[in-house]
């Protein structure tokens, strides 16, 4: 009787809890032209609203929705919009869910966890350069001191930076990226960091981050 009895209370809990739970966008398409459409997934109703903001703009359109059912939804970005970052989020029985960023810039990982002073760096990601808006890497060291590094080349998913003269060998760097859309809210930090090494001279022609340290030709 009594394990029938906790059975029953802890049901009741469980669904007490997704009944109340906060209406969320889980899972977003990453990346979005005008007039494509884009997938949501997360914890929302049937009959849930789509709503999107473009760039820095406070003001909101609704979505368009192609398909939904409970907790899904595939909604249009409309096509007159001109391509930006889009906020986009949900409205469900009053609650709004916290927005998630579509076109925001997504720095993934390096070639190398390493770079001199100036030296040649690549960067992968996604939304790394979009449109004619020009992307920004900054090197944020921990006392906070931000150096901007020279973009030199790019496309979606990659850019060649050169980085700042200013880097002190043996700290450690973390990293911000942007696509130059979006304001401050295009802007993020990448989860990995890298390592200021001594500079020196690139002599194999390498072009990745270490290469001054394949310094053993001066032996010769």
């Amino acid at each position: 009787m009594t394990q029938r009895f906790l059975f029953f209370l802890l049901f009741g809990l469980t669904l007490s809890f997704f009944a109340t739970a906060q209406t969320a966008i889980f899972n977003a398409s990453p990346s979005a032209q005008p007039g494509s459409a884009i997938s949501l997934q997360g914890h929302f109703g049937a009959t849930a609203k789509a709503y999107l903001a473009k760039g820095t703009s406070t003001s909101s359109v609704t979505l368009p929705i192609l398909v939904q059912s409970a907790n899904q939804a595939t909604v249009q970005i409309p096509a007159n919009l001109g391509l930006d970052l889009y906020q986009v989020w949900i409205t469900d029985n009053g609650q709004n869910s916290p927005k998630v960023f579509v076109n925001q810039a997504w720095g993934m990982h390096f070639d190398s966890p390493e770079v001199a002073p100036e030296g040649t760096l690549r960067i992968f990601g996604r939304n790394l350069q979009l449109s004619t808006a020009s992307p920004k890497v900054r090197f944020v060291a921990s006392n906070g001191t931000s150096l901007d590094a020279t973009v030199q080349s790019g496309d979606a998913y990659s850019l060649t930076v050169k980085a700042p003269s200013g880097l002190q060998p043996g700290s450690v760097y973390s990293v911000w990226v942007t696509n130059g859309l979006g304001g401050s809210v295009g802007e993020t930090k990448m989860s990995k960091t890298i390592t200021a090494i001594k500079a020196g001279t690139d002599y194999f022609k390498l072009n990745v981050g270490w290469a001054p340290k394949l310094d053993f030709y001066t032996n010769v």
